[in-house]
């Protein structure tokens, strides 16, 4: 089960389980969208649930110097 730690922030720290999931942080204004969706209302479901590949990528994506996306 996943819990926030801190929430008093937009890039709060979520710990599952043994492991610490760092926070989706970067992207500028697009990353503040990201960041702001209720992911718990979609089909990917919460943040903390995604697979390390999937959280990876998304970082990697907001934190682009050029152009990128994600399909």
């Amino acid at each position: 089960m996943s819990r926030v730690v801190d929430d008093t922030t937009s890039a709060a720290i979520i710990e599952r389980g043994p492991t610490t999931i760092p926070p989706m942080v970067g992207g500028g204004g697009i990353g503040q969208h990201v960041r702001d969706t209720d992911w718990w209302a979609t089909l990917l479901g919460a943040y903390a649930t995604w697979p390390q590949s999937l959280r990876s990528s998304l970082l990697l994506v907001l934190n682009a110097k050029g152009i990128a996306a994600l399909y």
